[in-house]
C-alpha cells in the first residue's frame, strides 16, 4: 500500500492507474534456505518463475509491458532453528546463488529485462537469533546488503509486535509499510539505502564509542515490542564481552546525533579487546532500543479487530498510523582500539 501510494504521489495523481502493480507471495513457511533453493527436493523454487509467468501472461493479455521491480526475502528463522546451515559465509553463498537463479529465470528468462531488480530483505532476529553463532544469519543478511549491488536490508524484525517469534498481523503490516517506504526511496527516488547500522566501534580506557549510519538523525532510544508489550531494556540491548565473559555496563548514552557511548563497569581482560553485541538472545531475546527520528508515517493504521487476541489491543497504537522510524540492525562486532 505504501509503495503504490508513493507511485501515485510521484505521478502527481490521486491514484496512478497508468501502471498496474502486481505482487505475488511465493513463500513456504518453516523452510531453510537450502530447501528453498533451485534444485532442492520438492522444487519449491519453481513457485517464483511460475508466478512471474502468470503475471507476464496477464500483462500481455492487457497489451501491457511487464517488468520485475523487486524481490522480497523474509527468511532465516528455520536456519537458526532447523536443519540448515547456521554458518554466516555458507548462508551468504546460498543466498547469492538463489538470487542469481531468480535473476536468470525470472528477470532475464521471463521478463527479458536487463535492468536488475532490487533485492529487499529484513533481518532475522528476535527470539530466533543465536548468540553462539555470532548472530550469524542476521549478520549474513547485513553483510550481503553492504557487499552486493541492488541489495537492501530494510529493517530488523525485532521492533514490531510479535507472538512469540513470528510477528502479529499488525506487526507484519507495520513491517510491510517499512518495506514500501524503502522500496519507494530506492526504486522511485534513486536513493542508495542503508539501514541504521554501525560504521565503527572503537574503545579507549573503559569507554566504547559506536558511530552509526543514521538515515534520519538524531538517534533516539525507543521502546520496542517484546511480544505485544512496549519495552525499554536495561542497557538498551547492548552486551559487551571478551574471553573473560560478559563485562558489566555502567551506562549507555547517546552523545551525538549519530554516536552512542558505552561506559564499562570494569577493565577488559588483560590483552583482550572485547566484542559488542546488540540484539542478542540470552539477555534481550533478540531486541534493542536504538532507533532514529524518521518522521515518515504509514499509509495504513494499526487495527484491533474482532477475533484478535486481547494483547493486540495496544492503546498507544490502535487507530493510529504506524510510525516508520528506522531501527538499528542487530550485530556482533569486534571493538578496535581508538587512536
Amino acid at each position: 500500500a505504501f509503495f503504490k501510494a508513493a507511485m501515485s504521489d510521484r505521478a502527481g495523481v490521486r491514484e496512478d492507474t497508468a501502471r498496474i502493480l502486481a505482487a505475488t507471495s511465493c513463500g513456504w513457511g518453516g523452510q531453510t534456505i537450502e530447501a528453498l533453493s533451485k534444485g532442492a527436493a520438492g522444487n519449491q523454487f519453481n513457485r517464483k518463475p511460475t508466478a512471474c509467468t502468470a503475471i507476464k501472461n496477464a500483462a500481455t493479455a492487457l497489451g501491457l509491458p511487464y517488468s520485475m521491480l523487486a524481490y522480497l526475502w523474509l527468511q532465516g528463522e528455520a536456519n537458526y532453528g532447523g536443519s540448515g546451515t547456521t554458518d554466516k559465509n555458507a548462508y551468504k553463498a546460498l543466498m547469492r546463488q538463489l538470487v542469481a537463479d531468480v535473476r536468470a529465470d525470472c528477470q532475464v528468462g521471463i521478463a527479458d529485462q536487463a535492468r536488475p531488480f532490487g533485492v529487499f530483505t529484513y533481518q532475522t532476529d528476535g527470539q530466533y537469533t543465536i548468540d553462539s553463532t555470532g548472530l550469524s544469519i542476521g549478520m549474513a543478511q547485513l553483510e550481503l546488503s553492504e557487499e552486493e549491488p541492488n541489495w537492501y536490508l530494510v529493517s530488523p524484525a525485532y521492533p514490531y509486535p510479535e507472538g512469540g517469534g513470528h510477528l502479529t498481523a499488525n506487526g507484519y503490516a507495520w513491517l510491510g509499510q517499512q518495506f514500501g517506504k524503502v522500496m519507494a526511496r530506492v526504486l522511485l527516488h534513486g536513493e542508495r539505502w542503508r539501514p541504521l547500522s554501525p560504521l565503527s566501534v572503537t574503545m579507549k580506557d573503559r569507554e566504547i564509542l559506536i558511530v552509526f549510519h543514521v538515515p534520519a538523525p538524531p538517534l533516539v532510544f525507543r521502546s520496542c515490542y517484546s511480544r505485544r508489550v512496549a519495552t525499554m531494556f536495561e542497557n538498551k540491548g547492548f552486551v559487551v564481552y571478551d574471553g573473560g565473559g560478559v563485562i558489566p555496563i555502567a551506562s549507555v548514552e547517546i552523545v551525538a546525533d549519530t554516536v552512542i557511548r558505552i561506559r564499562l563497569g570494569r577493565d577488559t581482560s588483560a590483552g583482550l579487546l572485547p566484542r559488542v553485541r546488540y540484539g542478542g538472545q540470552a539477555t534481550y531475546s533478540g531486541h534493542g532500543n536504538v532507533a532514529d527520528s524518521d518522521p515518515t508515517v504509514a499509509t495504513t493504521t494499526y487495527e484491533y479487530l474482532d477475533g484478535m487476541l486481547a494483547g493486540d489491543n495496544i492503546p498507544e497504537l490502535v487507530g493510529k498510523p504506524y510510525p516508520l522510524w528506522n531501527w538499528s540492525v542487530s550485530y556482533d562486532l569486534p571493538v578496535v582500539n581508538a587512536l
